[in-house]
This record gives structure tokens, C-alpha cells and sequence, in this order.
């Protein structure tokens, strides 16, 4: 059984990704639920430990549909994606789906922020523990959405989101608020599972609102052999399923926040003048954000968006 795990804050994204691969009938989707999960399943505290994972499987396989909503987690369906009132188009496809997986081939997990707090230990530069899980576990994948940064940021103010992840405003002396600490909290994270993703290509995959690749996350949890062998599978991607991510991936931009994007551009800015970042995450830092930014705003004139 194979298992992608979303990281980032939470206000990014993930519900609704979580929730529409949900849709698929080969897929298991469990929504939070970390904080009531048995020691012997924890594989993300011990990543050498495969009877961990092999717990954990069994673990989701025995409770995916049911749970709570919020924290406590559980059954996708019971998440805030799938409400009648705001969300009547993802309601009416919950409706018309198949929640009991008569055969289940990925896991997905939502409880991005919390995990991080594991994998990174609230220091950006420390890759140890998620490359030991990479290493010892072929069967683990993660995804990271990148919702606009400036409406992400503001939402997990808001809604105290921020105490769920490793980020601390003492982190950032130079920041002015809050708010713009949370901002840089936000971009170094984005540059933290960049470069993991630039290590690892066929294991992390990134993306932001312009468009849902479902496509590129099929193919990096299956990937085509060039010579099959017995027993190899492929997660198909049928027409009725790709219809309903089309319907449900719509995002509703919200007002331009100017001062916070200005820090925004600023800190942005700050990061692409510095000489420690590779230039290929530089590259694809810029060409994930560029829909948040004007073209004079780039500060490396070799990078073209």
C-alpha cells in the first residue's frame, strides 16, 4: 500500500486536494487525526521502522470511514470540503461516490502542518529525518499545494492555523509582525520542500491553484515501467474521475491584500539575491509564484516567467 502525505500550513489547498483524490475509487483518504493516533503507528517519529508503517496501513485501513471533524479526524467526508452550503458541488460528487474501497491502492493523508513539526524540527535546514523515510520506505510520497501565499498567510492568522506547524515569530527578529513572520515562515517552507523535491524528483511534487495535476501525481505514485513486470499496477485515470476533479478544482481568488503582498514581493525578493539557494530552486520558486507577481517584480534578470 502506498501513502502520500501532503505537507505545507494548512489554508493551502489541501483539503480540497485531499477531498477530490478522494473521489477516486482505488484511493483512501483520512482527514487529520495524528493527535489520537496508537504510538505503534507513529512511523513518522521512527522512520527506520517499516512495522510502523505497516501499522499505520493497517491502522487507516480499519478507520478511514470513521472519525470527527476537525483535529481529532478521520472520514474525509466529515471535512469542510465536502459541505452542503459552501460547497455544493463537491457535496453532490460525495453523493455519487463510493466511499467503501474494495480495493485500496494509495493512502492519502491530510495533516500537513502537524507533520512538519516531525520531519523538519522546526530548523529549515534539517533534511535527516524525512531522507530516512525516503530512503527506508519506497512507498511513501508527499505533495506540497501552494495556495496564493498572500490569501494563505492572512487565513491561518486568522484561524490560529499557525500553532499547529513548527513555525515560532522569534524565529524571524527582523520581521515586523506577526503576520510577517509568518510570512517568511511560509516562503522558507515552500524553498524547504523545493529542495527535497529537486533531490528526490519521482517522491515530492509540488503545484499551486492554476490548474490540479492529477496527471503528474498518478505517474509519480505509478510510474510506467519501460519493461513491466507481473504484478505491476497502474492507478487508472478514468473519464468520470478526471471530470469530477475538473468540476471540484475551482479556485475563487480573494481580494488583493496590497500591504501584505508588497511583503510579500519584498521577502521574495530577499530570497532570490540570496547566494546560498541553488539557482534551480530559485527557477522553480519563480515559476510557482509567478501568478503572484508582476514580471518587473522578478529580482534575477536570468530567470524568464
Amino acid at each position: 500500500m502506498k501513502t502520500l502525505i501532503l505537507l505545507g500550513p494548512y489554508r493551502n489547498l489541501t483539503t480540497l486536494t485531499t477531498a477530490l483524490l478522494s473521489l477516486h475509487p482505488n484511493i483512501i483518504a483520512y482527514n487529520h487525526g495524528l493527535v489520537r493516533m496508537p504510538k505503534k503507528v507513529r512511523f513518522y517519529e521512527d522512520p527506520q521502522n517499516k512495522e510502523k508503517y505497516n501499522n499505520f496501513v493497517d491502522y487507516i485501513l480499519a478507520n478511514y470511514q470513521i472519525g470527527y471533524r476537525g483535529t481529532k479526524g478521520g472520514d474525509i467526508r466529515k471535512c469542510h470540503a465536502f459541505d452542503e452550503k459552501k460547497h455544493e458541488t463537491m457535496y453532490k460528487m460525495m453523493e455519487n461516490t463510493n466511499f467503501e474501497k474494495s480495493d485500496p491502492k494509495v493512502i492519502v493523508w491530510k495533516e500537513s502542518g502537524r507533520l512538519i513539526k516531525y520531519f523538519r524540527n522546526g530548523k529549515f535546514k534539517s533534511f535527516k529525518k524525512i531522507e530516512n523515510l525516503i530512503r527506508n520506505n519506497p512507498n511513501v510520497y508527499f505533495i506540497r499545494p501552494v495556495r496564493n501565499p498572500i490569501d494563505c498567510v492572512q487565513s491561518n492568522i486568522d484561524t490560529y492555523h499557525t500553532r499547529f506547524t513548527d513555525f515560532k515569530p522569534n524565529d524571524y527578529p527582523k520581521a515586523h509582525n506577526k503576520r510577517n513572520a509568518f510570512l517568511r515562515w511560509y516562503i522558507n517552507d515552500l524553498i524547504w520542500f523545493m529542495k527535497l523535491e529537486y533531490c528526490f524528483p519521482g517522491r515530492f511534487l509540488h503545484y499551486n491553484e492554476s490548474g490540479f495535476p492529477i496527471q503528474k501525481i498518478f505517474q509519480m505514485l505509478f510510474p510506467i515501467s519501460p519493461q513491466p513486470s507481473i504484478g505491476d499496477i497502474e492507478l487508472p485515470l478514468t473519464e468520470d474521475y478526471n471530470e469530477k476533479v475538473t468540476k471540484g478544482f475551482k479556485i475563487t481568488p480573494k481580494p488583493l491584500k496590497v500591504k501584505l503582498h508588497k511583503e510579500f514581493v519584498d521577502y521574495y525578493k530577499k530570497r532570490m539575491n540570496n547566494n546560498k539557494i541553488p539557482k534551480e530552486i530559485k527557477v522553480k520558486l519563480t515559476e510557482t509564484l509567478k501568478i503572484y507577481l508582476n514580471p518587473n517584480q522578478c529580482s534575477d534578470k536570468n530567470i524568464k516567467i
